[in-house]
């Protein structure tokens, strides 16, 4: 029994302890915040909300009171009566709040059994952070960005940050108004920057930014991609800086079908026609702040090659049907060699095996190889074409397809030795004449066998 009752006095304290508390709040100029009145409550309640702000006395000024009050209906006689509402659990809810009537001590008051309960706020309030100072400069000028706020209660805290990092400031407190400031020297890598001031009152944070518009003379003239050989179709951009945007201009120019343009750059398509000469290419960009124009121009010289083929195969095409029969005739170590094919008359006349007209050659067939400009064109793939060549081009020129090379044994034919079919022919006649002699010697030795055999047996 005495445990228990200790319990209950610790507990006791404690409340009482936290009840005492202020707690802080904080709120933004212009919207609102509630406060709990979480204490004992008595049934029926007796239960009051009253404040001290700055503005009014020292003696609480009576917002609520629960007593004959079924409606929850505020104090008359309050001059921010318009903007209070008290709920069902006497939460106070404070709507647009303002600089001048809103912050202060916000009490709730409880009474149970003759205990009085209390719950107390202090709240400050602050204005969203503004942002001021010049942005619009020329090259080489100075500004000062600053960041201000008015605030009643709490003093919050500002910083500022130039595209996300932090950047040293200086404080410029008044009464009633937070402010901090930086000094900014305007260079042309200053141009579209943006400063942001972070303001933190409590759990809110409000931000504001400011973008500099730097003006700056024309700069960084580029040619890209910086190469001199070309392919049509290739794109060549002319692009360079400056505040204003400069004018681009890349000749020869084609406009407006093969060109692309926005501000400070200009995009060109190589052009077909210029495929196979040399073409001088003049990049120029200018600018003009006040009564000074800048003019930057680069030249290029570009070697313009045949545009970029598509090797890809179609089922059926000439260049899938090449490669089909390429991999059908790889050789094989116990096959006979490739691309010769042997046929032999059954019928012998006079020890000598004869063949019909139609097989008297031997026929070498390899694979047709394609060099890059016998490729067939994207519109007919059946009908290879061959690209026109002057002596003007000077395009790269990409080595053919290496051809596979066939050993025939002792067989050996050469692209310069006139018909491969003839000279097929002549050195398979020579290999059947020595088979027939070989064939005609073992007869005769199985002949001189079998006699001599014959002569044993008699005698």
């Amino acid at each position: 029994m005495t445990k228990q009752l200790s319990v209950v006095f610790f507990a006791a304290l404690w409340t009482l302890f936290a009840e005492g508390n202020e707690i802080q709040l904080y709120g933004i100029k212009g919207k609102s915040v509630q406060l709990l009145c979480d204490v004992p409550v008595s049934e029926p309640p007796v239960v009051e909300w009253s404040d001290m702000v700055y503005t009014s006395d020292t003696n609480p000024s009576m917002i609520f009171q629960s007593e004959n009050n079924p409606h929850f209906r505020i104090a008359s006689t309050h001059e921010n009566r318009d903007n209070y509402v008290v709920h069902r659990n006497f939460a106070l809810t404070i709507d647009l709040l303002d600089l001048d009537l809103d912050p202060g001590l916000y009490m709730c008051r409880s009474t149970v059994d003759g205990i009085t309960h209390e719950r107390h706020y202090y709240l400050t309030v602050g204005d969203p952070p503004i942002c001021t100072g010049d942005v619009h400069l020329f090259e080489g000028n100075s500004t000062t960005l600053a960041c201000e706020l008015e605030y009643s209660g709490q003093k919050p805290s500002l910083q500022w940050f130039r595209d996300g990092e932090e950047v040293e400031s200086v404080d410029e407190y008044e009464i009633r108004l937070a402010k901090k400031v930086i000094s900014v020297l305007a260079t042309a890598n200053h141009d579209q920057t943006k400063y942001t001031c972070s303001m933190s009152l409590g759990q809110h944070t409000e931000d504001c930014s400011l973008v500099l518009d730097v003006k700056y003379l024309v700069r960084d003239l580029r040619l890209t991609p910086a190469k001199e050989k070309f392919r049509v179709g290739d794109e060549l951009q002319c692009s360079a800086k400056g505040n204003p945007a400069p004018s681009v201009s890349l000749l020869p120019s084609l406009l407006p079908v093969h060109a692309k343009s926005g501000p400070g750059w200009t995009t060109l398509s190589i052009s077909q026609k210029w495929e196979g000469q040399r073409v001088n290419m003049q990049c120029t960009a200018s600018n003009t702040l006040g009564s000074v124009t800048e003019i930057q121009s680069s030249n290029l010289t570009i070697h313009v090659s045949a545009p970029r083929k598509s090797h890809t195969t179609t089922p059926g095409s000439v260049i899938e049907k090449s490669h089909a029969f390429q991999h059908h005739i790889k050789p094989s170590s116990t096959a006979q060699p490739p691309f010769v094919r042997r046929e032999k008359d059954q019928t012998k006349s006079g020890g000598h095996h004869k063949k019909p007209h139609h097989q008297q050659h031997h026929h070498l067939t390899t694979a047709p190889t394609l060099t890059e400009d016998e490729f067939p064109d994207e519109d007919n793939e059946n009908i290879p074409v061959r690209i026109p060549v002057t002596q003007k081009t000077t395009r790269d020129k990409l080595e053919p397809p290496e051809s596979k090379k066939v050993d025939l044994k002792d067989t050996q034919v050469s692209k310069n030795s006139g018909s491969p079919g003839v000279a097929g022919a002549k050195s398979v006649q020579s290999e059947t004449s020595r088979a027939d002699q070989t064939n005609n010697l073992s007869l005769f030795s199985s002949v001189i066998f079998v006699l001599f055999n014959l002569i044993l047996t008699i005698y």
